[in-house]
């Protein structure tokens, strides 16, 4: 997929089954539609006050999937 500059280490689908997130070496965490392999965004950009320096070694959704954390070498 698009839009990660390195390897993605974690990956989590949303409940809908349309959108999956990535986090990636490159610090970034990234979502696309599942139909067409279509990048809808940088989530970090999106959604986070400032963004991981580190690699992003896990993803986890809230149960109504409006949320997500990312755990990160940095913090």
């Amino acid at each position: 997929l698009p839009g990660h500059m390195d390897w993605v280490w974690s990956v989590a689908f949303l409940p809908d089954g349309e959108q999956v997130i990535g986090g990636s070496v490159d610090g970034s965490v990234q979502s696309w539609r599942i139909r067409d392999g279509r990048e809808v965004g940088t989530v970090m950009e999106m959604e986070m006050i400032g963004g991981h320096s580190d690699w992003v070694w896990s993803l986890a959704l809230a149960p109504d999937s409006a949320r997500f954390v990312s755990g990160s070498e940095d913090r």
